[in-house]
C-alpha cells in the first residue's frame, strides 16, 4: 500500500501532521525529549548536496542560515566558507544543545580529542591498542564502535572536559551528556548517541 506524504498544519508552536493510515501526530519541538542530538539526516542525501555546491563552486557565501536541527550544517561548513553563520530553532534546548557542541569543537585540537570528550573514552589509546592488522585498520570506525563505547568511562578527561566549559554548557553536558555517556536511554528522539 502506498501511503501518502502527511498534511501539516501549524499553531501554538505544534507541529500537526496527518499521516496517510490517518492517525494524527503532534510534535511540540521542545524539551530535551524533542532534541535531535546527533545527525538525523540522511548522510547520502547531506554528501549529495554538498558534492553539488562543490561541483557549482558555490562555496564563498555571505550568508548561512540554517536550523539547528540535528546540526547537519557542520558538515556544510566543512566547504562552504561564509561571512557571516546563523543557526536557530524553535526549541531552546536544541539550541543549548549546539551551543555546547560548539564549546566542544573549540576546546578539542583534534577530531579525536572531540570525540573522546563527547564520549568520555580516550580515542587515541583505543586506536593504538587496534594496531593494523584488523578489518578497521587503526581508526575508530562504525565497525569498532562498540567496542570503543564499552571502555570505562575516563573520569579526568570527563572533570577536564567539565572545567573548560561555559557554566550552561557545563549543566547541559551534566543534564543529557553524561547520562548517555553511561549508557541511559532516556526514549527520547535520540536515544543513544554512537560516535560514527
Amino acid at each position: 500500500m502506498i501511503q501518502r506524504p502527511p498534511a501539516f498544519a501549524f499553531g501554538n508552536g505544534v507541529i500537526w501532521a496527518r499521516y496517510g493510515n490517518g492517525k494524527k501526530e503532534s510534535t511540540t519541538f521542545s524539551g530535551w525529549s524533542n532534541c535531535y542530538l546527533g545527525s538525523n539526516d540522511p548522510y547520502g542525501e547531506t554528501l549529495h548536496s554538498i558534492l553539488s555546491l562543490v561541483r557549482a563552486k558555490y562555496l564563498s557565501i555571505d550568508r548561512f542560515v540554517s536550523v539547528v536541527g540535528s546540526f547537519v550544517a557542520l558538515q556544510f561548513l566543512l566547504v562552504l566558507k561564509p561571512k557571516t553563520v546563523h543557526f536557530f530553532d524553535m526549541n531552546p534546548q536544541q539550541v543549548q544543545w549546539a551551543k555546547m557542541l560548539c564549546e566542544l569543537i573549540q576546546i578539542s585540537k583534534t577530531p579525536q580529542e572531540y570525540i573522546s570528550r563527547v564520549f568520555a573514552r580516550q580515542v587515541r589509546p583505543f586506536e593504538r591498542r587496534l594496531g593494523h592488522g584488523g578489518p578497521t585498520g587503526d581508526r575508530l570506525t562504525h565497525l569498532n564502535q562498540h567496542r570503543f563505547l564499552r571502555l570505562p568511562i575516563a573520569q579526568r578527561l570527563r572533570s577536564d572536559t567539565l572545567q573548560r566549559l561555559s557554566a550552561s554548557a557545563q549543566e547541559t553536558y551534566q543534564r543529557v551528556l553524561i547520562p548517555l555517556q553511561e549508557g541511559d536511554q532516556p526514549g527520547w528522539f535520540t536515544p543513544t548517541l554512537l560516535p560514527c
